[in-house]
């Protein structure tokens, strides 16, 4: 079985400086160490543009930090509106100014332009998938209760799926809500055991958790789970 983990990490315009640090501190940096000292474990991950922006301006090492694991194609830097805008909301010119302008800047900072898209929010309508598309949107990532209508309940989803409108195609993967909730809350040895218990299962499942990258460390109780040997 694959386990696909798919992390987003988002500060708003404005917010204040000791938040950014802190969460920096406690979640941004921690999770990029351990994915450093870990080379078979690998990862999406997503910034928003003003949390690049800040990290540009106050981390300087994060930029080189998320170059290496890049280079060894351990990670993959997924793209979206660059303002974190619910992009079902706005007009068709300023979805794909917003994911065309954070296509740019991942690519001028990493040298990858981003296959990938988080959806702020998680918010997901079938008309998104040709304007997805249209920017050059290959996959993203959409809340597993939505696949309940067509008739696929949570338990069967593997892998991602092929949506269209206005004849235009973008693949989605569902993030299972099963894997929010267990991860980072339950023991290390409860994920792995249920994990095993769905390999067993479903033999070559993919399963993915998407989420967002504050819970690992920076949420209330979460440094000491995540990042200390006696975490629980």
């Amino acid at each position: 079985m694959t386990l696909g983990l798919f992390l987003h990490s988002h500060q708003p315009v404005g917010n204040f400086d000791w938040v950014f640090e802190q969460n920096w501190d406690r979640a941004y940096r921690p999770m990029l160490e351990a994915l450093e000292r870990h080379p078979g474990v690998k990862a999406t991950l997503h910034y928003s543009g003003p949390l690049l922006d800040w990290l540009d301006e106050h981390k300087p090492d994060f930029r080189g930090m998320v170059a290496r694991l890049v280079e060894r194609r351990q990670v993959e830097i997924a793209g979206g509106g660059y303002y974190e805008p619910i992009l079902a909301m706005l007009p068709e010119a300023d979805r794909q100014g917003q994911i065309r302008l954070m296509q740019d800047e991942i690519e001028q900072r990493w040298g990858m332009r981003p296959r990938g898209a988080w959806l702020a929010e998680r918010v997901w309508e079938p008309g998104l998938a040709a304007p997805l598309a249209r920017a050059g949107v290959e996959y993203t990532l959409v809340d597993d209760s939505h696949f309940g209508g067509t008739g696929i309940p949570p338990g069967q989803l593997s892998g991602y799926y092929v949506t269209e409108d206005e004849g235009e195609t973008t693949s989605i993967f569902p993030g299972l809500q099963l894997l929010r909730n267990a991860i980072p809350w339950h023991p290390v040895d409860r994920v792995i055991a249920m994990l095993r218990k769905e390999s067993s299962r479903r033999p070559g499942a993919f399963l993915v958790m998407g989420d967002d990258g504050e819970k690992f460390g920076a949420w209330p109780d979460t440094y000491a789970k995540c990042w200390t040997r006696n975490g629980g």
